[in-house]
């Protein structure tokens, strides 16, 4: 699977991920993504008590900030 397909995964996918899942998908380590989570840099669905998860939409909106914050 190329990495476009990948993305398309994320974009027609309305399964929610773990944050090893989405780390794997930003090419980030699961700390950054807590990291980013917390700084509320990245949105989540809270399951229960630590227990996260991320949507396919968030992940985007995610890479559409990070995307804008290069070129400036």
């Amino acid at each position: 699977m190329s990495a476009s397909d990948s993305t398309k995964r994320i974009f027609d996918d309305d399964r929610l991920y773990t944050t090893d899942e989405t780390a794997e998908l930003l090419t980030l380590s699961p700390r950054q993504v807590a990291d980013a989570r917390q700084a509320k840099r990245l949105g989540c669905v809270r399951l229960s008590g630590a227990a996260v998860r991320h949507t396919g939409a968030q992940i985007r909106a995610f890479i559409a900030a990070r995307s804008v914050d290069a070129e400036h």
